[in-house]
């Protein structure tokens, strides 16, 4: 066929839970979690943020260390604002649990010798 891709073998994994992917990417990783170069040449590609979170989540619970969570913004600066008396409208935790396309979520977890992608 025109249109097809073929990949090769070593790059398909047939069937599986989300972990058995991970262990097929990245296989040892808790051993290799800190070494730079692990990760070259290694990816993930998922369709929506909510994998992502998850593969994350997953990747930074099976790394030794202790999570650093770091949560959005818990207000605003109205100083430079005429209208200072105007009340915050939604609660911070509100506003961290959304969860919307294109914007980030309002928490980052990060742990020493885990690699961050910046986009």
């Amino acid at each position: 066929m025109e249109n097809m891709i073929e990949l090769p073998s070593d790059l398909i994994m047939m069937g599986g839970k989300l972990l058995d992917l991970i262990d097929f990417i990245n296989p040892n990783f808790a051993e290799n979690s800190e070494n730079k170069d692990y990760f070259t040449g290694r990816a993930i590609l998922t369709p929506t943020n909510n994998d992502i979170d998850k593969i994350s989540d997953i990747m930074i619970n099976q790394s030794s260390g202790e999570v650093k969570v770091y949560p959005s913004a818990n207000s605003v600066n109205l100083t430079n604002n005429r209208n200072v008396e105007q009340s915050q409208l939604y609660p911070p935790k509100f506003l961290r649990s959304l969860n919307i396309f294109g914007i980030p979520l309002g928490e980052l977890k990060l742990k020493i010798g885990i690699s961050v992608m910046l986009l």
